[in-house]
């Protein structure tokens, strides 16, 4: 398999992800008291990881050292908002049943350090990569005026995740680029040798 055939199986699973994480947080909207939706978030989240990879694969060249250092900083941000996703939808349940007075709004320490460490890396790892894509990238640079744009969406009130809308749509964006092929990781010239 050709790196180029491993950068589109990552696109299409970017797409297919992102898809499934937008409806998803848009049933929560409609029927809030479900966990369904909570653990298929937790699950397509880190499918969603793999576009992220993608969308960072075909760009190498063109982002430079900023957007490396970007795109590492978004990658471990978004892998604790992943563990952070996983510990809510799967230990939160059972640490209420176990403390009826533990409220996720009002978290005791280190709990409400490490979500906040989970969070302020996440934002600035969207802050720093949409700033790469915006100065740098040659094929998406509206993807990376979305993920500034996720950064207010996250602090904008209710507190939920319409953030994740900018986010996914960034991520269908890029990927879908490279799914029909109007950017690959390497030429197909080289790719072909």
């Amino acid at each position: 398999m050709t790196l180029n055939q491993v950068v589109r199986t990552f696109a299409i699973i970017g797409i297919i992800a992102s898809i499934a994480n937008i409806a998803s947080i848009t049933y929560a909207y409609i029927n809030p008291e479900t966990n369904v939706t909570n653990i298929i978030d937790a699950f397509v989240s880190s499918l969603v990881f793999i576009g992220l990879i993608c969308s960072y694969l075909v760009q190498t060249k063109d982002l430079g050292g900023f957007g490396l250092i970007s795109f590492i900083i978004l990658s471990i941000g978004f892998i604790l908002v992943c563990g952070l996703e996983w510990t809510i939808t799967f230990a939160g349940p059972v640490m209420e049943s176990l403390s009826p007075s533990l409220n996720f709004d009002n978290l005791p320490s280190p709990l409400i350090e490490g979500m906040a460490t989970s969070f302020l890396t996440f934002n600035l790892g969207l802050l720093f990569f949409g700033i790469s894509l915006l100065k740098s990238s040659k094929i998406s640079r509206w993807p990376g005026l979305l993920f500034i744009i996720a950064i207010a969406a996250n602090f904008a009130p209710p507190m939920d995740d319409k953030a994740w809308y900018f986010i996914n749509i960034s991520i269908i964006w890029i990927c879908w680029k490279v799914w029909t092929r109007k950017v690959t990781a390497v030429p197909e010239s080289l790719n072909s040798e």
